[in-house]
């Protein structure tokens, strides 16, 4: 079977705070190394972990930020990683490339969440809100994929089981606040997503499959008014990509380098293919 993974920052083991990205001091610098080298390692210890519980293939999708915080040198080989800017291409990027099933990885908690670390997002489909572990599980269900295992911080662990009691899951730390946690040490946390993704690969055919159906109708909130997003097919997948560029203002789907002289060349049609 081919595993899609979908990892995020904000749950991993050690982390209670958000990446300061505008902070270009040595030892904010040093921080954000460390993060990443743990969110690396988090991933990299449960993609070798369903290897070896049978999995054929295994793609990582760094979603985290720019998309490029997974330290690709210490992955196992026999992974491949989606990196770089995904702001300007699909979300979910090469989910069609023929994925049997997926895993959430380092998730936090939807916003609005109590006792959850560093929770944001959140995102209402049919009238049931959902974060960026349940957007993924619902997607994948939209097209008859289950979804595995879940790590992250024990509120975002307890969402995702909301909606997949059965899915294998690892928590990596309590939170007391948005910004204080009681948290496991990476040691602990990557021996134990190892071998809850082997053990959850094998058992994968008997995973339930979340319920989910079109029509797809999303709100939200734009310069204070509520508004409705209709999706115009039953591919939830592509309805969602759509969302995001309409409500966000992304540029998802867009093959534009930035850069007019190159532009310049690319046909229209590739310019907006998803607004």
């Amino acid at each position: 079977m081919k595993l899609y993974i979908q990892a995020d920052i904000e749950g991993i083991a050690g982390m209670a705070d958000f990446e300061r990205r505008d902070d270009h001091s040595a030892e904010n610098l040093h921080r954000r190394l460390r993060l990443r080298k743990l969110y690396t390692a988090e991933v990299n210890a449960a993609a070798q972990g369903a290897l070896e519980g049978g999995a054929e293939a295994v793609t990582i999708w760094d979603s985290h930020g720019a998309g490029n915080s997974i330290i690709v040198e210490e992955l196992d080989r026999r992974v491949e990683l989606i990196t770089g800017d995904y702001h300007r291409a699909p979300w979910l990027p090469f989910f069609e490339d023929g994925y049997d099933a997926g895993m959430y990885l380092c998730a936090h908690a939807m916003a609005g969440t109590p006792f959850a670390c560093l929770p944001h997002t959140r995102v209402v489909l049919n009238g049931k809100a959902y974060g960026e572990a349940g957007m993924f599980i619902v997607q994948l269900a939209s097209h008859k994929k289950t979804t595995l295992m879940v790590s992250g911080d024990r509120a975002a662990v307890d969402e995702a089981l909301a909606l997949v009691p059965d899915m294998a899951s690892v928590t990596t730390k309590k939170a007391l606040g948005p910004y204080i946690v009681k948290t496991r040490t990476p040691e602990a946390v990557c021996e134990e997503m190892h071998a809850k993704a082997s053990q959850a690969v094998k058992a994968w055919k008997d995973m339930p499959l979340y319920d989910i159906s079109p029509p797809y109708v999303f709100t939200y909130t734009r310069e204070g008014v509520e508004q409705e997003y209709v999706g115009k097919s039953d591919d939830l997948v592509d309805v969602y990509r759509r969302f995001v560029n309409t409500a966000y203002g992304l540029e998802g789907g867009n093959q534009c380098t930035g850069r007019e002289g190159l532009d310049q060349f690319l046909p229209e049609e590739y310019k907006h293919k998803l607004t």
